[in-house]
């Protein structure tokens, strides 16, 4: 017998069968009010890293002070000293003041008693005895001594308390001021300052650089109505050859230590 062909089968494709709902999910509910799957966050850049901590700085090392050689001379670039600046004393005014308005007073009040006295003297009737207005007189004439003995001390005082005493010592020169007068001279015009002792009280001298000249004498009838303070300020000595600018009596604290030193510490032209 001849073989015979066998035709193949015919493909066709399936219709493929429709998904059922999810498990656990009622098939009658609507796909719309399905929960929305979780969403997750989105993520967060990380946060810039802090600014970086300067190392720790170590002071410099400890240099001393420089301090000029006069042997050697100035260096190149070495700070140079400055100079001191002025140092001032005040005068002591309210003590002056003080003591002069109590003067006056005593002086006004045996001034007032005086003259009472010699209006009584005079006004008297007659019934007075001539010894009684004598001795009236007397009493009168011995109180207007003692007020014109204490006049002129109340008078220097009291111009020391109004116009106040001062001094001032700077690398330039010397500045003071007393009764009224100033005087005001360079150190290239002096040739010493100190302080000396005069009997009991201590004071600024001041030897002139050029002997013979003066610089109270300057000052003429001006240095002659300067209070009679028994020689306080301003006169010339001639025994010692300086002049005596003021007494250090008349300066707050009586700091004749203190003028000695700033006079001492002043640079001095070489």
């Amino acid at each position: 017998l001849a073989p015979t062909r066998v035709a193949p089968p015919t493909w066709a494709p399936q219709p493929t069968p429709a998904r059922g709902p999810a498990l656990g999910t009622d098939p009658s509910t609507p796909a719309s009010d399905l929960p929305a799957p979780p969403q997750t966050p989105p993520k967060t850049p990380p946060p810039d890293p802090p600014p970086p901590t300067p190392p720790p700085q170590t002071p410099p090392p400890f240099a001393p002070e420089w301090t000029p050689d006069p042997a050697a001379g100035s260096p190149v670039g070495a700070p140079r000293p400055t100079a001191p600046g002025p140092v001032v004393f005040p005068g002591r005014w309210r003590w002056f003041l003080a003591t002069g308005g109590a003067l006056l007073a005593v002086v006004l009040v045996l001034a007032f008693a005086a003259a009472g006295l010699i209006s009584d003297a005079v006004s008297a009737d007659a019934t007075m005895a001539p010894s009684s207005r004598l001795n009236r007189c007397f009493w009168a004439g011995g109180l207007l001594v003692v007020a014109l003995y204490l006049l002129p001390a109340a008078r220097w005082r009291l111009r020391y308390a109004r116009r106040r005493p001062a001094l001032s010592i700077s690398p330039h020169g010397l500045h003071a001021e007393v009764g009224g007068v100033s005087y005001d001279i360079g150190w290239p015009y002096v040739a010493r300052a100190d302080v000396i002792c005069i009997g009991r009280h201590q004071a600024l001298a001041v030897w002139p650089a050029t002997p013979g000249t003066t610089w109270v004498a300057s000052y003429g009838r001006r240095a002659r109505r300067r209070p009679r303070g028994r020689y306080r300020a301003g006169w010339h000595n001639s025994l010692l050859g300086c002049d005596v600018l003021l007494d250090i009596g008349l300066l707050r604290g009586h700091p004749a230590r203190e003028v000695a030193t700033a006079l001492g510490a002043v640079p001095r032209p070489a």
